[in-house]
């Protein structure tokens, strides 16, 4: 089975997990190219399927929630001086 919008071969019980990239790569500017460069360097690296799968639907979340690459956000966006975690 082939995910429109990006060319990832799954599994049928995978399927669920590889929805959250098909949709980034149909709705964020620039995630297909973003996902096509990381399941490069993954398969360069030597690092196994999962890693890919982990890592790229972890930015396919952040992508879509903010409509852009993460990349693209400011690095003050992760400060701010009235919120404190501790």
């Amino acid at each position: 089975v082939y995910i429109h919008g990006c060319n990832i071969k799954i599994k049928h019980h995978e399927k669920k997990e590889f929805i959250i990239i098909a949709e980034a790569c149909n709705h964020v500017e620039g995630f297909r190219k973003a996902y096509e460069k990381l399941a490069r360097q993954v398969a360069i690296s030597n690092r196994s399927e999962s890693t890919l799968k982990n890592y790229s639907t972890r930015i396919a979340a952040v992508s879509l929630h903010f409509g852009f690459l993460p990349e693209h956000l400011h690095p003050t966006f992760f400060f701010c001086p009235h919120v404190s975690l501790f």
